[in-house]
């Protein structure tokens, strides 16, 4: 375990800007345990009989945010986090911020042993990604789907807002050798 990165890495991007494939590179090097935000809304779509897609998990998610506050999602991640440190667990990586009241939430909890990394990727890129990801009822398979996922992203939760707080960025425009060297130098504490 290196002492020298975060404790809590969270991640915020649009989706195929490489939430997933940085928290795997994370878990895998340095040990952090995977936490999928999205997951936590999937067990409520699953307990609702709900099908798991990208709008009913999206739907949820705005419930519980208006039910419980723009910050609902974060504070039940917090929960479990938590309960894994009371089980031993030392370092997590977070996956899928949405909206800057998730980051103010993350912030004032884990203070200085967090970072909150913003992944970017050209659009083109993130587009291919996701084609070539093609996961039924999440992925969009053509280009007018994608931009308006996109903009419901941006518009529904402010995911814009939320990555402009990031405390760094890595730019996921390459190789995946480069995104790995990219995301590691972003991840560590600086003296």
């Amino acid at each position: 375990m290196s002492a020298d990165v975060y404790r809590y890495i969270l991640l915020v991007g649009l989706p195929g800007s490489g939430k997933d494939a940085a928290a795997g590179l994370i878990s895998r090097e340095f040990g952090h345990f995977p936490i999928r935000m999205s997951d936590l809304v999937r067990l409520e779509v699953e307990k609702s009989g709900l099908e798991v897609t990208r709008e009913t998990l999206r739907d949820v998610g705005s419930a519980l945010r208006s039910r419980m506050g723009p910050a609902a999602v974060a504070k039940m991640v917090l929960e479990r986090i938590r309960s894994l440190e009371g089980e031993g667990v030392e370092r997590f990586v977070v996956n899928g911020i949405r909206n800057p009241e998730e980051v103010d939430e993350f912030r004032a909890a884990l203070g200085d042993e967090a970072v909150v990394v913003g992944l970017v990727a050209p659009r083109r890129a993130r587009f291919l990604r996701l084609l070539g990801r093609g996961r039924e009822g999440f992925d969009p398979a053509s280009w007018a789907k994608f931009v308006a996922e996109d903009r419901e992203e941006i518009e529904r939760f402010n995911l814009g807002n939320a990555l402009a707080l990031a405390d760094v960025f890595v730019n996921n425009d390459s190789d995946v050798e480069t995104f790995r060297e990219r995301l590691f130098r972003a991840v560590r504490r600086v003296s």
